[in-house]
């Protein structure tokens, strides 16, 4: 029996914990250990895309993330209303961070039809970079907002929204840069095109989030 399934388990455990605890060194030895266990995963187990695979799991993934997301929008919506303020102004980081993150899909749209040749190599790393760039846009964000978790309903349904979104462009960062170290070894295209359909979702998500956040 692997141990791999309550390592992850358990690994993910401690980002609802540093979130409630509002102490991130939880989701920094979370990070850490994602690494390791995501290189375990390719190198032994997954083969770099010769291992086997559950037909549909990804779609039932692909709708529980929709389900969880539109779960907390809707929180958004109920609480919105005149009297309560956004956490930023529009117009500011949040439409910076759409910009980056509409031109992070261009450039994996790019990858994806690139595959193993010199302009899909560059578009990867670019695509790799706007992420972070987009994560170090957010850090600034929470740095300056003056709403915290406990402020009103609509601003910790806000922060959740915002956070949850962060946590899985975390998760699309660390793929993206899963295929920049491995793109050599990887013998199927069905692992990258996975990578690059979530950064899709991620990227279609925070549009939605921007509109209901920060526009209305």
């Amino acid at each position: 029996m692997s141990l791999l399934p309550f390592v992850s388990c358990s690994l993910f455990l401690a980002v609802p914990v540093s979130v409630f605890l509002w102490s991130f060194q939880s989701l920094f030895v979370f990070m850490i250990f994602m690494y390791f266990v995501a290189v375990y995963y390719l190198e032994e187990v997954d083969g770099f895309g010769v291992g086997s695979r559950i037909p549909g799991s990804f779609d039932m993934f692909f709708m529980t993330e929709v389900m969880v997301f539109l779960s907390v929008l809707l929180s958004v919506m109920w609480y919105n209303s005149y009297e309560v303020c956004s956490l930023s102004f529009c117009s500011e980081l949040p439409l910076l961070g759409t910009s980056v993150l509409f031109v992070s899909s261009v450039t994996v749209a790019s990858y994806h039809h690139s595959m193993g040749i010199p302009v899909g190599v560059f578009s990867l790393k670019l695509t790799f970079w706007l992420g972070v760039l987009f994560i170090l846009l957010q850090y600034g964000e929470f740095r300056e907002c003056c709403l915290n978790l406990i402020d009103s309903g609509y601003s910790s349904a806000s922060l959740c929204a915002v956070g949850l979104h962060l946590v899985h462009v975390f998760v699309g960062v660390f793929s993206l840069g899963f295929l920049v170290k491995y793109f050599k070894k990887a013998v199927s295209v069905y692992r990258p095109s996975l990578v690059v359909w979530y950064w899709h979702f991620v990227d279609y998500v925070w549009l939605i989030v921007y509109v209901l956040v920060y526009v209305l």
